[in-house]
């Protein structure tokens, strides 16, 4: 299994390592159009995403960055979905925005996800069928950038950064990660073709 980005070429945790393989089926079979389709969005999302959050990062280090996700990654997301005609979303067992809560089926994909990288075994994405969508999951797995805002307070996160995470996420369940830990799930429901 090859990654779909290899983890130093990561500009930002929540959207690293979306562990796309590289099996090639029919390039007819409607299973694997949705997940390439998905692939192509989840990455124009981390293009958009990432390089707005470096930015970030560069300006003004993580409290910085922060503040930009808590006003812009929602906006963002929602940009990408008008833009591709496909609904882009972040979510995660534990949350930083509630919003960002996953749904039951997103929870069974994120418990399957922590199980394998917990062996040691690569996490593939999952495409489901729902109506007529086609809803992709890419997993989302931590490296040391994300550690700034998601690691251990008081080692990873500096004061400064866990004091502007508690004002703007009053009920923030998302620190206390290590790396190559699965932070969340992208989202991408797909019209069927």
């Amino acid at each position: 299994m090859i990654n779909f980005w290899p983890s130093t070429a990561a500009l930002y945790c929540g959207l690293l390592a979306l562990g796309l393989g590289t099996a090639h089926a029919q390039a007819s079979h409607p299973e694997q159009r949705s997940l390439e389709r998905g692939k192509e969005i989840a990455l124009l999302a981390k293009k958009e995403l990432g390089g707005q959050l470096q930015q970030a990062m560069a300006n003004g280090g993580p409290t910085t960055a922060v503040e930009f996700c808590n006003e812009n990654a929602l906006t963002i997301t929602r940009s990408l979905s008008e833009q591709t005609g496909a609904e882009v979303s972040r979510v995660s067992d534990r949350p930083r925005n509630p919003k960002n809560q996953a749904a039951k089926a997103e929870l069974a994909y994120i418990a399957e996800a922590k199980l394998l990288l917990a062996a040691n075994e690569p996490v593939k994405p999952l495409i489901t069928d729902k109506d007529d969508h086609a809803v992709g999951f890419y997993p989302i797995v931590t490296n040391g950038l994300c550690l700034q805002c998601h690691g251990q307070e008081g080692t990873d996160i500096s004061a400064d950064t866990l004091k502007i995470i508690d004002a703007r996420y009053p009920n923030d369940e998302a620190t206390g990660y290590s790396l190559n830990e699965l932070r969340g799930v992208f989202v991408v429901s797909m019209p069927k073709r």
